[in-house]
């Protein structure tokens, strides 16, 4: 696609027809690249296998997410599910997720994903004092409809 890419003192912005799309930091000197796995996720949820070799995520991300994801049961296709929740979510609340785990548990990206929901909010209306009920008589009403009275 055609881009606008402006570059400024401290960062880049790149704009796709008129609308900024990303905005890095510069990076000064030759032959640097910097790569945000955001823009990458993308494409590597087409192409899983390419998970491990892929510099952007071998430039970017952590140690522990990487050999917590060589264990995964599921192999590439759940390391790029565990770096999507990663990318949507923030690495730091993943691994903290990851961390409080009883020990002997391989954490999967499900049980991951189960942590991350957000519990629903109740439906449960309370009331700060009872709701006064006003008897009625239903006698009329019951004359007219031919009831007779018990």
């Amino acid at each position: 696609k055609d881009v606008t890419v402006k570059g400024y003192a401290n960062t880049v912005h790149i704009y796709h027809k008129g609308v900024l799309i990303a905005t890095h930091d510069r990076a000064y000197g030759k032959n640097k690249t910097e790569y945000r796995l955001e823009h990458y996720i993308d494409l590597l949820e087409r192409k899983p296998r390419a998970v491990f070799q892929a510099k952007p995520v071998r430039a970017t991300v952590d140690k522990e997410l990487l050999d917590w994801g060589k264990m995964l049961p599921g192999g590439n296709k759940e390391m790029v599910k565990l770096l999507r929740l990663c990318v949507d979510h923030g690495v730091d609340k993943v691994l903290d997720i990851k961390r409080s785990l009883p020990p002997g548990i391989v954490p999967t990206v499900d049980i991951v994903r189960s942590q991350l929901r957000e519990t629903p909010e109740s439906n449960i209306i309370h009331f700060k004092r009872d709701v006064n009920v006003i008897s009625t008589d239903l006698s009329t009403y019951d004359k007219k409809c031919g009831v007779m009275p018990r």
